[in-house]
């Protein structure tokens, strides 16, 4: 895939607003400048000071052997320096309020489809209330809805329509490669959990969803509520997992983004671990976690499935979460080891639910083209998260709620067209993988400093300063034999609920 594709746009990192990574720079370069044109007038306005002074004392000596008063070229230059230097603060506060702007027409743009769907859940909202017992029962209890599902999960054979309906997305994968798609998914996916509320309890969208919020449901009400209605039909079903440690071997410091998420497993194995160790230094660990591995939403021996991906998106310790908690604790991190947490898709999200939890003490994440948006993150945190402006699959959680992340976007079909043979091409790894690159050749502070913050890390354990790379990776299964479980929300590694089984792992 050749390398062109859109600019960086860089979200968080403790600047204001959206900015593009030359922005950045540019601002960077003019705070730069501003500094250094800001010593050099307090050096010239000492200069004049002196002059003026040594002028004074030799005028009350000797008027005779007056001393000329301050070089017009001295107080000439003090004040063109000083221009200088206001110029750059300027541009500086003109390239923040672009930034600015920017982000108040999206929030806007946001804001204004959000309050339609608000009005729409209020007006809908007493009658959907006083029908919902009789839909619920009825969609619980009738073989109609058990044969649409069916329908929507069976083969190609049993969904002619379904099937023509994928033929005809592969075939036209501009459609959903299109940023004006991915938007409208995000759009319509920060209104849903409102409308629900709105539809189902009084006083319009805003004041339910803080009731919701106070349930434990909060943005993630519509994937909770996805769960149960599909659950109660027999689908996205969870079950306890095991796991089982494969491939060891030796490997070498992981440098740069691309690097790093060219690490994250692609077939076989979910889980790769590499524990970092070098004379005088802290034992360190990276873990990689793969991305969905099957869609189907049945119950199935693989944990990295539809059901996990809701779970997660709904803030239920999904299968393939427990299973990473496993693999980490049998790998011996403890909760006071450093670890770096990376993943793609679904893997990503499973990452940031584990760099969020007290029970882990991870210093480091990077994400590609994940949905983690309703998952709250320190802003300490080394890393940044990577999305496709053409990838819809990162709107599905909806709008970041915490700024504890560096989110950087861009267009990567921006002056050429995705590939015929790929259903999502927004999504795929390998645009993915030429992402990351650029963000390794990023200029800008609020990039170079997340980035450099993991590499930084890792290269103290180079083998030039005798450090050494074991890297252990697991393969992971659910238990579709046992029982299904309810599961409690997530505390710390190694509890009891990590295998879904109430007698513990």
């Amino acid at each position: 895939m050749a390398e062109d594709g859109g600019p960086l746009l860089v979200r968080g990192g403790g600047h204001l607003g959206v900015s593009t990574d030359r922005m950045l720079q540019c601002a960077d370069r003019l705070a730069e400048v501003e500094d250094r044109l800001d010593e050099r007038v307090r050096r010239l306005i000492a200069v004049v000071v002196e002059l003026d002074e040594a002028s004074t004392r030799s005028a009350a000596a000797a008027s005779a052997m007056a001393v000329p008063a301050p070089e017009p070229t001295a107080l000439e230059a003090e004040h063109r320096t000083a221009a200088a230097r206001d110029a750059a603060a300027e541009l500086r506060t003109r390239l923040a309020a672009a930034a600015r702007a920017y982000e108040d027409a999206e929030e806007g743009l946001i804001g204004t489809s959000g309050g339609l769907v608000g009005l729409l859940s209020l007006m809908l909202g007493p009658s959907v209330r006083l029908l919902l017992p009789v839909l619920i029962a009825g969609a619980v209890g009738a073989t109609a809805a058990d044969r649409i599902l069916g329908w929507l999960a069976g083969g190609d054979d049993d969904r002619p329509a379904l099937a023509a309906v994928g033929r005809f997305i592969g075939e036209h994968p501009e459609l959903l490669s299109n940023p004006l798609f991915a938007e409208l998914v995000g759009i319509a996916r920060g209104g849903v959990d409102e409308a629900i509320a709105g539809l189902l309890m009084p006083g319009g969208g805003r004041e339910a969803m803080l009731a919701l919020s106070l349930l434990g449901l909060g943005p993630a009400a519509s994937g909770a509520i996805v769960l149960g209605a599909a659950r109660a039909v027999g689908l996205l079903r969870d079950s306890p997992v095991s796991i089982e440690r494969g491939r060891t071997g030796a490997a070498t410091p992981a440098i740069g983004m691309r690097e790093r998420l060219e690490r994250v497993p692609a077939s076989g194995d979910q889980v790769r671990i590499e524990r970092y160790t070098a004379p005088g230094e802290p034992e360190r660990f990276v873990v990689y976690v793969a991305p969905t591995r099957t869609f189907s939403p049945e119950l199935t021996s693989e944990p990295w499935d539809l059901a996990s991906n809701v779970g997660g998106v709904a803030g239920e310790p999904a299968a393939s979460l427990r299973a990473t908690e496993l693999a980490m604790a049998e790998a011996g991190i403890g909760a006071d080891d450093e670890v770096t947490m990376i993943g793609f898709s679904q893997g990503g999200l499973v990452a940031a639910h584990i760099a969020a939890s007290p029970g882990w003490n991870v210093t480091g994440l990077e994400t590609a083209g994940a949905p983690i948006g309703g998952i709250p993150l320190d802003g300490d945190l080394a890393g940044v998260s990577i999305e496709h402006r053409e990838d819809f699959v990162p709107k599905l959680a909806g709008e970041p709620v915490a700024e504890g992340r560096t989110l950087v976007q861009r267009e990567l079909f921006a002056g050429r067209s995705p590939a015929a043979d790929e259903p999502v091409p927004g999504h795929q790894i390998t645009g993915y993988l030429e992402t990351a690159g650029a963000v390794d050749r990023a200029g800008s502070a609020a990039v170079r400093d997340r980035v450099d913050g993991i590499d930084d890390a890792l290269a103290r354990y180079s083998p030039e300063r005798g450090g050494t790379v074991e890297a252990v990776t697991y393969r992971a299964e659910r238990l579709v034999d046992e029982r299904d479980v309810v599961l409690s929300p997530r505390s710390a590694p190694a509890t009891p609920w990590s295998t879904g089984s109430p007698d513990g792992p």
